[in-house]
């Protein structure tokens, strides 16, 4: 007796670095932030005094943004943006607690590809306050893809240079490297739902971020 096998072949996209791309389709903005997509921490940001950090999604609140980069006809040249953030934090592997901040992005280059440096980064939860680097740049690259049809798929990472302070600001402790950020699409864990009930869909309209140091 003969047996026949079946051998069935599903086609599964596999990305190199594990994280799927932004794609911004219509009828969403055709501006970059876009809470299509948000911005998320590789793993844990280790501080110079023993204290770890974990950041949740970085979840732009497009009410705030300025100096969006319109997807349909980038610039070539420099840019700044600036929007506030929605976001959870776990300070020595405590439970996440819903935090605030703002961040503010610089970045030159041709309208598919930019160079950019994330110069400010504030976030605060309670007494615990997170920022960017003074000294040490948080630079990263942001990619535009036209996919036709209205349609973009966006590639944004940042390696990002991070102090905290746990007392309120009083004083800093720098982070002992950098913290991978990547942009993603937004997909909120059910923890950070309400963020986005509170301040991405008051925003009218609609690939990567890490940080350590």
């Amino acid at each position: 007796m003969r047996r026949l096998f079946l051998l069935l072949v599903i086609p599964v996209a596999v990305w190199a670095d594990g994280v799927p791309p932004c794609i911004v389709a219509p009828p969403a903005p055709e501006v970059f932030p876009t809470p299509a997509c948000s911005w998320q921490a590789e793993g844990p940001t280790a501080f110079l005094s023993g204290d770890t950090a974990q950041l949740g999604l970085l979840l732009p609140d497009l009410s705030t943004l300025t100096g969006a980069i319109p997807l349909g006809s980038p610039p070539t040249g420099t840019f700044t943006s600036f929007f506030d953030v929605f976001t959870e934090v776990s300070i020595d592997g405590g439970p996440f607690v819903p935090g605030t901040g703002a961040v503010t992005i610089q970045g030159a280059g041709a309208p598919d590809t930019y160079f950019t440096q994330m110069t400010e980064l504030n976030l605060s939860v309670g007494t615990a306050l997170i920022r960017v680097d003074p000294i040490t740049p948080s630079t990263g690259t942001t990619t535009i893809t036209n996919l036709g049809a209205g349609g973009f798929q966006i590639s944004s990472f940042f390696d990002v240079f991070t102090d905290l302070s746990l007392d309120g600001g009083t004083t800093w402790t720098p982070s002992s490297g950098q913290t991978v950020v990547e942009l993603t699409e937004s997909t909120p864990e059910p923890s950070t739902a309400w963020l986005l009930g509170g301040g991405i869909l008051a925003a009218v309209g609609r690939r990567r971020l890490k940080v350590n140091r």
